[in-house]
């Protein structure tokens, strides 16, 4: 993810892939739950066909999931909502 000039400071994705993996039935509105306690920058979207379950991306730094952690999610947010 690269920041360009219309990049809000803390812009991340918190992105989710349940076509090509089983994601539990709730996992969507898990991620809502999170992203919802953040300003409007952090965004949740869906991204089919990507290469993991859940992916977290923020300007220079990506991490990935096999499955929800809701404490890596916090976590990866709070660390980079000010970059």
């Amino acid at each position: 993810m690269e920041r360009g000039g219309s990049h809000l400071d803390g812009s991340m994705l918190v992105q989710y892939n349940c076509e090509d993996y089983d994601c539990e039935p709730d996992l969507e509105s898990k991620l809502e739950d999170i992203v919802r306690n953040y300003p409007p920058q952090v965004y949740l979207a869906p991204y089919p066909r990507m290469d993991a379950m859940i992916a977290l991306a923020a300007p220079g730094r990506l991490e990935t999931l096999d499955g929800f952690d809701k404490d890596r999610i916090i976590q990866f947010i709070e660390k980079n909502l000010n970059r």
